[in-house]
C-alpha cells in the first residue's frame, strides 16, 4: 500500500478590531507542498503563491513567498498554513517563518551536524512559542478562527538513512478563565518515517487533487509523468521511480492542484536529494526575512499578593490577573490583564500597556524619569482610571 500521509489545513481566519487594530494586516498563508522519497533519493516542492483571508474570501497576493528551505546539506523542509503576520503598530511581535526559518539554518551551521529527530523537535519547539505568542497578542483585538501550521522535514539522518517528517500545530483555546491561546501536539503531530525502497508521499496544504491523484493515477494517465508513476506503482510501489520521474511526478500534481484552485501556482520550488547530500536547489532569490524578536511569554497566570513580579527583563503579558501585587512597565508588554487594588510603577523607559488592560483601585506610581516619554505617560494619565497616581522625587 503506497504510504501517502495527507494534511489539510484549515482556513486561517481573522477580522480584525476596527477600535485597536484596525491596521494590522492578516495572516499569510501557504497553499501546497509535495515530498516524494524512495531509495533513489528525495523530492521536495512547494508552489510560490501567498494568500489571505478577506471579507470576500480566500485571496491570492501577487507576492510570492519562500516556502522551501535548505536547512543544511543533507535536509530541507516546506512550510504550508501559516507563513506570517505582523502588528504595525507592534513591529516587535512580526512573525515570519521564512525569517524564523533562515535563522535556524544559521544557528545549524554553528554546531555540528544534528540528528534527524533533534531538528524536527527543535523546529516544533520553536514554531510552537514564536506562533503562540503573535496568536495571543493577535487574538486580544481579534475574532480569530483558527491558526495551523505544518512542516515537512525530509533528509539523511546522522547514520546515513532517509529520513522524513512532518510537525503540524493546531491551535486551541486553554480551559481556564482567561482562554489563553496554545499551539497543541500530539503524538501523531510530530512524527518521522524511515525511506525504504518503495515510495513514500508526503502532501501537505492544499491536498485534495493532490491525494486523488495519488490514490488513483489512472483517472489522470493522460498526464505522462502520472502515468509513469502508476506503472512503477503497480510493478513494485514506486521504487523503480527516479529521481527526476519524481521530480516530474511531484510538478505534475501542484500543476493539477493550480487548475482547480487559485491560491495555488506561481514559479514550482524544488529541492533534490540524492547520494546523502542536497543535490539541487531551485526557487526565486528571495530576500532575508526577520525572525522578529522572541519574548518569555505569560498567558493566563495569575498573582496574588507578590511584589513587583516581572522586572529586569522583556516580558510579554496576556489575559494575567493581579492582585494587590506590584508591577514595574518599563521593558515589558501587556495586553489584555486585570489589575485589581495594585501598585503599578513607570520609570520613562520603553513600555507596551495596551488599552486592553483593565485596572481597579490601582495605584500608579510614576518615577523621577517618567517625563522622557511623553506619549507613554499621556496614555498612562488619560486611558486608565487610576485611584492614585503619586510622582516620586529623584534621590539626592
Amino acid at each position: 500500500m503506497l504510504k501517502t500521509f495527507v494534511f489539510v489545513l484549515l482556513p486561517l481566519a481573522m477580522s480584525c478590531s476596527e477600535r485597536t487594530f484596525s491596521q494590522e494586516l492578516p495572516i499569510i498563508r501557504g497553499t501546497i507542498n509535495v515530498v516524494l522519497a524512495n531509495g533513489s533519493g528525495i523530492v521536495a516542492l512547494t508552489d510560490s503563491r501567498q494568500s489571505v483571508r478577506t471579507r470576500s474570501g480566500i485571496q491570492p497576493l501577487p507576492q510570492p513567498g519562500q516556502k522551501l528551505f535548505q536547512l543544511d546539506e543533507v535536509t530541507v523542509c516546506t512550510i504550508a498554513g501559516f507563513g506570517g503576520a505582523n502588528l504595525p503598530t507592534f513591529p516587535e511581535f512580526t512573525s515570519n517563518s521564512a525569517g524564523i526559518l533562515q535563522d535556524f539554518r544559521r544557528e545549524l551551521s554553528r554546531h555540528p551536524r544534528q540528528s534527524f529527530r533533534a531538528k524536527l523537535l527543535a523546529l516544533s519547539f520553536i514554531f510552537q512559542s514564536r506562533l503562540e505568542t503573535i496568536a495571543n497578542v493577535r487574538d486580544i483585538a481579534s475574532d480569530l478562527a483558527d491558526y495551523k501550521f505544518e512542516l515537512l522535514l525530509a533528509g539523511y539522518d546522522s547514520d546515513g538513512a532517509t529520513k522524513v517528517g512532518w510537525v503540524v500545530l493546531t491551535l486551541r483555546t486553554e480551559d481556564s478563565p482567561t482562554g489563553g491561546l496554545l499551539f497543541s501536539t500530539n503524538e501523531e503531530d510530530i512524527r518521522e518515517l524511515t525511506v525504504g525502497r518503495e515510495l513514500v508521499c508526503l502532501l501537505g496544504g492544499q491536498t485534495m487533487i493532490a491525494s486523488q491523484i495519488m490514490a488513483a493515477p489512472h483517472r489522470f494517465a493522460q498526464d505522462p509523468a502520472v502515468h509513469d508513476f502508476a506503472t512503477a506503482y503497480a510493478a513494485n510501489h514506486g521504487s523503480s521511480l527516479t529521481v527526476e520521474q519524481m521530480k516530474r511526478l511531484a510538478i505534475a500534481l501542484a500543476r493539477h492542484t493550480a487548475m482547480s484552485n487559485p491560491t495555488v501556482g506561481g514559479d514550482d520550488q524544488i529541492a533534490t536529494l540524492e547520494n546523502h547530500r542536497v543535490a539541487s536547489f531551485q526557487q526565486a532569490q528571495f530576500p532575508e526575512q526577520p525572525a522578529g524578536k522572541h519574548f518569555p511569554l505569560v498567558v493566563g497566570s495569575s498573582f496574588s499578593r507578590v511584589g513587583q513580579v516581572f522586572g529586569g527583563s522583556s516580558f510579554l503579558i496576556i489575559k494575567s490577573s493581579f492582585e494587590n501585587s506590584g508591577q514595574t512597565l518599563d521593558g515589558n508588554f501587556f495586553f489584555g490583564n486585570y489589575f485589581v487594588n495594585s501598585q503599578i510603577t513607570y520609570d520613562g523607559g520603553f513600555a507596551s500597556f495596551e488599552s486592553t488592560n483593565q485596572v481597579r483601585d490601582c495605584t500608579l506610581v510614576l518615577g523621577p524619569r517618567a517625563n522622557q516619554s511623553p506619549a507613554i505617560l499621556r496614555h498612562l494619565m488619560d486611558d486608565f482610571g487610576w485611584k492614585e497616581v503619586v510622582r516620586t522625587q529623584p534621590q539626592p
